[in-house]
């Protein structure tokens, strides 16, 4: 998927729900480093408190190289979606 709008539109997110899911999940939203499980349960934990549809965002991130939540903050980048990291 090359076209941001398009991945955009396959992540359900805005800039700013995407960048405050990142800060959740590398623990910048905490001032703590939290441990991966290697699951998507504090994805999951997000989308759950902003009311997202937690399977759809896990199924997309996985499409992105995000297998997990610390995968999700290290690879899915802001720029893959035509926004600055």
């Amino acid at each position: 998927m090359s076209e941001p709008k398009e991945a955009q539109a396959k992540l359900g997110l805005d800039a700013e729900q995407f960048k405050s899911l990142r800060s959740f999940l590398d623990g910048s939203a905490f001032k703590i480093k939290p441990v991966c499980d290697h699951t998507h349960a504090r994805t999951e934990e997000w989308a759950g408190r902003m009311g997202i549809d937690m399977e759809a965002l896990v199924e997309a991130l996985k499409s992105f190289g995000g297998a997990c939540d610390c995968k999700v903050a290290s690879i899915v980048s802001p720029d893959r979606f035509g926004w600055p990291a």
